[in-house]
């Protein structure tokens, strides 16, 4: 799910993409399966370990990309985990935005031969 998230991410908005996460145990894993989405979506990535949410903003505006997904779940529990997904200006998506992803995300049914998970 994460992987094919970074997929419809990746197709939607083009260029390279800053991917960071916290120190969650799940953390190394997702990572894998959003660049792995990323890829496959003919992203360039730009892997900045691990990394608070507000580094990862600034990131994506730094590195001028076009936008960036931060793993984490924030203050909930540790077993928990998700994805925060950043348009181009730094900033977390709006709702009108994470609407369009969730759409796009919604019609591509498997993505092929991605084992985004790996």
């Amino acid at each position: 799910m994460a992987g094919k998230f970074a997929y419809a991410f990746g197709e939607l908005y083009g260029g390279p993409v800053v991917v960071g996460r916290d120190s969650r145990p799940s953390g190394e894993k997702l990572a894998r399966a959003v660049m792995n989405g990323l890829r496959r979506a003919g992203m360039d990535v730009i892997d900045i370990g691990l990394a608070s949410t507000p580094t990862a903003e600034l990131a994506v505006v730094a590195k001028e990309a076009a936008g960036g997904v931060i793993i984490t779940a924030s203050h909930n529990p540790g077993e928990w985990n998700g994805l925060k997904f950043i348009g181009p200006d730094g900033v977390f998506l709006d709702a009108k935005d994470g609407i369009e992803l969730l759409e796009f995300y919604n019609t591509l049914g498997e993505i092929g031969s991605c084992r985004c998970g790996e």
